[in-house]
């Protein structure tokens, strides 16, 4: 399938699990009674290639301004804590996860540029029961060496926590109208590629976005059968899943060698995230795409 689109600044995307807010949590899934902070709710998270995670044991922590969830695979150690700054609704982007296992630490800290990776949003919370629920995702970076482990399609569900938090409040009661668009900083100029083409065909989705006054592309690719809400690296090979790609003059391409991809958003066919990557050319130039963001109606 084929759509080329004028439109006033933009990209797309993948097709992903969407994300869905509610306040109102479901007690027949509490596990503990609340405000235990103990073997309460479900969490898990598939990870490594799509093994899934499994907490025996969740909990959640409210302070002042801020939440923490872990959980715990009692037979294997395992361990994820997370953290954010807040505490409502909403979907939060600065965190703090960790991911331990065996002796070996992965953090959401990319150790190349200190960029942590990953979001959390927090759909639903229950003041009565003292529970939380929302979904997360993240790439670990390990202290050991090894290659980074993205963790995707995570969630908590009605996991109680101890302290306090207010009344929910729905972020956007009245949000204006969606707009389509994929923008990015290339070497540090703002750049829109307004013109979208976007090609689906053997599962794999490729939108390309053009400025026709610079005579720039900026083409992401992904495998649709891999896709899910979550944080994924852009790699070279795109038998991995995710790659980008940016032109100039035409012939000067840049495939990307390291980056990611953050898929914010997918619901009622609109998707939305950020991006950012390292382009290499044959000559071993190099572009910086940073600070990339797209938002894009699938539906045709």
């Amino acid at each position: 399938m084929k759509k080329l689109r004028l439109l006033s600044a933009f990209l797309a995307l993948f097709t992903a699990i969407g994300f869905t807010g509610c306040s109102d949590e479901d007690p027949s899934m509490m596990e503990g009674g609340p405000g235990t902070g103990v073997n309460s709710g479900v969490f898990r998270v598939n990870y490594n290639n799509g093994i899934q995670f499994v907490a025996d044991n969740a909990a959640a922590v409210a302070t002042s301004g801020s939440i923490s969830i872990t959980g715990t695979i009692e037979e294997t150690g395992e361990v994820i804590t997370m953290s954010l700054t807040g505490n409502n609704l909403g979907t939060y982007t600065n965190i703090d996860a960790s991911y331990v296992y065996d002796g070996a630490v992965y953090t959401n800290v990319n150790p190349s540029n200190g960029i942590k990776s990953g979001l959390i949003k927090i759909t639903g919370i229950n003041t009565a029961n003292s529970t939380i629920s929302g979904e997360f995702s993240f790439i670990g970076y390990p202290d050991n060496g090894d290659s980074p482990m993205p963790f995707f399609n995570g969630m908590f569900t009605n996991v109680s926590y101890t302290g306090a938090l207010p009344e929910p409040v729905e972020p956007n009661p009245n949000p204006v109208p969606a707009q389509e668009y994929l923008k990015a900083k290339v070497n540090g100029t703002l750049t829109e590629f307004p013109v979208i083409l976007d090609l689906t065909e053997d599962g794999k989705t490729i939108v390309s976005g053009t400025n026709t006054e610079l005579a720039t592309y900026l083409n992401l690719s992904l495998n649709l059968q891999d896709v899910a809400v979550g944080t994924f690296p852009l790699t070279s090979n795109s038998f991995d899943g995710f790659t980008a790609d940016y032109i100039e003059n035409v012939m000067d391409g840049f495939n990307s060698v390291e980056g990611e991809i953050n898929i914010t958003e997918y619901e009622n066919g609109w998707v939305s995230g950020t991006f950012f990557f390292t382009g290499e050319n044959n000559d071993g130039g190099q572009v910086e795409i940073t600070e990339g963001q797209f938002n894009i109606n699938l539906n045709p």
